[in-house]
């Protein structure tokens, strides 16, 4: 998959391309941003205690994720951030009552409560792993609103096996 985005990322910059200036140079792109709005051309770092995941779906009473382990793979030279990719087998993890989770909303990271308000944390990793509702219990709806970035994976804390901050992620 990454070689397939990097193939495209290179046929996009070519002289019909329109971000092209009269030379047929491409423009510079803007760089890649991470979850946590720093602007990065390189690869992320994992900073202790956090790992990625990537979330299949929430069931429950909206407190569980189930979710597999998920590796990045990046190359620095490409300028194109990480792909990441999930590994392992699913498991199914808590979300704490007082879990921060940052998403990835329109108009970049926002912070939101993990289970409390109109517009949770937790209501938007569901409705993005499951947008068509196939998961969802009864009585509950998937939020057409969400704007899903699409890749679902999320650099989270855990304790044990419960999450405690919970990050989307962008990827190539």
């Amino acid at each position: 998959m990454a070689v397939a985005s990097a193939a495209f990322s290179l046929a996009a910059c070519g002289p019909d391309d329109p971000a092209a200036d009269s030379t047929g140079s491409a423009a510079p792109k803007a760089p890649k941003a991470t979850a946590a709005g720093e602007d990065h051309n390189s690869c992320p770092t994992l900073a202790p205690g956090h790992s990625y995941i990537w979330v299949s779906n929430v069931e429950g009473a909206m407190n569980n994720v189930v979710a597999r382990e998920a590796k990045a793979a990046c190359d620095p030279t490409m300028n194109e951030g990480a792909a990441y990719h999930p590994v392992g087998t699913v498991k199914t993890y808590t979300l704490s009552l007082s879990a921060k989770i940052t998403i990835i909303g329109e108009k970049g990271p926002e912070t939101r409560g993990a289970t409390q308000g109109p517009e949770t944390g937790i209501a938007h990793v569901k409705s993005c792993a499951d947008p068509d509702g196939d998961t969802w219990d009864g009585g509950q709806a998937a939020k057409s609103k969400e704007f899903c970035y699409g890749q679902n994976y999320y650099d989270v804390v855990l304790d044990g096996s419960t999450i405690t901050e919970m990050t989307e992620v962008y990827g190539s």
